[in-house]
């Protein structure tokens, strides 16, 4: 009956978990997989088994892979915690016997501080497994009685060789268990013991003595701490990175449609998705826009994903800009990332670098999701004209400048002209339009669409009437093909505005108009 309420309350906490991580939280789920690269190398095997807790972090890398499929990984990050639950009620058990459901209750803390820990994205696989392997240790030490303190001290040995710093709590643990129930104090030895490994490992590894003391190896990001809280932001934007990945572009609309993401990259990438749609130009003011930077501008360490900037220069055949970003990402990380390394291959084949993209090819061969795409890739560099035969990469491979060009902000609508003049492509005219109309240049906007007679998007129509309301007071000589809708909403806008409305009144009706966007723009009377 014990073990029935176990299995019970256990099973409860791994459906909750799988949950939470498979519909909540996939984003950061998929997130370890794109940021690490495991191999099934025996090089990639050898550089981990160095250093204390390297075995821990080529395990977790080796479960982080398989968070390509989100239900896998999502799987993966509960039966972790569940693993942590059920040892823990083991070793409740050890001291109060029999679990009573307060006791159950108490034994979920521990894996719920690590539920905490891993909603960071930078928190890895290796910090839950390595929590596993230490009550593990514990457990299997309990009955150990002849020559204990020898067992204790070899087990505290290998146990920091293979998960690092996090082998303290195993000493802890055992002294305070010997004190209590053994009425035996040397196991309090373990303590400076394990405090001399760090230094011995230091005269012989060539790592410093603060990361061989706290182990850099449980968090991407050297010298740092998990956050501890939910941060669904956050989330929105890693799972719009996921999305952008697959050029689910509609399904990031939806998103965006729901909540305008507040990440830079994640809001770039939500107007690259409309503009592969072909409604960029047309509904661009529908997502809260805030100035040109949402269009595209150089990445910084505050963005959630800096692939997405990547995705949306590569996109627009800015290779060159594409394939900085992807090398800076490898260089931040501190290790190799899958997607990034998948942007090197691409940009590569893109620029005609076919020896380069072989080596990395024959890097990416060697993982476990990713050998069925190398060898579609390698028939591109093999035969170059299925390049161009290819409907996505034929297509960017069109939009490449012809001559290369220094990347500067201030400089993007000159850049996307001169894209625009060599190529005559469509998402990236969108782009230029939508960047003069997020600049407010209204009079570069006149001049690239004097000739247009065609019906336009309405954001460039109420830019074009805003500009012409400018000099006329009617509407009987204008130039271009505008809707009446439009007119007679710009007229109304135009008498609310002259009548001194504020912003606010003007948001609920005109909230996703370019007149609002530039209303924003001009200083409010108090």
């Amino acid at each position: 009956m014990r073990d029935l309420k176990t299995i019970v309350f256990s099973s409860v906490l791994f459906i909750l978990s799988f949950c939470f991580w498979f519909w909540i939280y996939p984003g950061h789920v998929s997130y370890q997989e794109q940021s690490v690269m495991f191999l099934w190398t025996t090089d990639y095997l050898l550089q981990y088994l160095g250093y204390p807790s390297g075995i821990a972090e080529y395990v977790g890398n080796f479960l982080a892979q398989f968070c390509f499929e989100t239900w896998i990984g999502a799987t993966i990050y509960s039966l972790l915690l569940e693993g942590v639950y059920i040892l823990t009620c083991r070793i409740i058990e050890r001291w109060v016997g029999k679990l009573s459901i307060l006791w159950r209750f108490v034994a979920v803390l521990p894996g719920l501080v690590l539920f905490l820990a891993m909603l960071d994205k930078d928190t890895l696989l290796s910090l839950p497994l390595s929590v596993v392997l230490m009550i593990v240790a514990i457990l299997l030490c309990q009955h150990v009685s002849r020559y204990r303190f020898v067992a204790l001290l070899a087990t505290l040995l290998l146990l920091y060789y293979i998960i690092g710093a996090i082998s303290v709590l195993f000493a802890l643990y055992v002294a305070i268990e010997d004190i209590f129930k053994r009425r035996s104090y040397v196991a309090i030895l373990l303590l400076p013991i394990f405090l001399l490994l760090p230094f011995l490992a230091y005269q012989f590894i060539p790592l410093s003595l603060s990361r061989l003391y706290t182990s850099d190896s449980y968090y991407r990001v050297g010298g740092a701490s998990p956050s501890f809280k939910f941060d669904f932001k956050e989330e929105q934007a890693l799972r719009i990175s996921r999305l952008m990945r697959f050029k689910e572009w509609d399904r990031v609309v939806a998103i965006a449609e729901q909540s305008m993401p507040d990440d830079m990259s994640a809001r770039q990438a939500v107007l690259m998705s409309l503009a592969q749609q072909g409604e960029l130009t047309e509904r661009l003011f529908d997502f809260s826009v805030l100035d040109k930077t949402d269009l595209l501008c150089e990445p910084n360490n505050e963005m959630v994903d800096l692939m997405l900037v990547s995705d949306v220069f590569f996109n627009l055949g800015m290779i060159n800009q594409a394939e900085q970003v992807a090398y800076n990402v490898q260089q931040l990380k501190g290790s190799w990332s899958t997607r990034a390394m998948v942007r090197l291959v691409e940009c590569c084949l893109v620029k005609g670098d076919l020896s380069v993209a072989e080596k990395y090819l024959d890097i990416l061969s060697h993982t476990f999701y990713y050998k069925g795409w190398t060898e579609y890739m390698r028939k591109m560099v093999s035969e170059p004209s299925k390049l161009f035969s290819n409907q996505y990469y034929g297509t960017i491979r069109h939009r490449l400048a012809k001559v290369p060009f220094y990347y500067n902000d201030s400089e993007l609508d000159n850049i996307l002209a001169h894209v625009v003049s060599n190529n005559n492509d469509l998402l990236v005219y969108d782009y230029l339009v939508a960047y003069l109309l997020l600049s407010r240049d209204l009079k570069s906007l006149t001049l690239i669409c004097e000739n247009h007679r065609e019906k336009m998007p309405r954001a460039v129509q109420e830019a074009l009437v805003f500009s012409w309301m400018q000099d006329n007071p009617t509407f009987t000589d204008i130039e271009w093909n505008i809707d009446d809708e439009v007119k007679n909403r710009a007229v109304l806008f135009a008498r609310k505005w002259v009548k001194g409305e504020g912003l606010e009144g003007l948001k609920k009706s005109f909230g996703n108009t370019f007149w609002y966007y530039n209303a924003l723009a001009i200083p409010q009377q108090k």
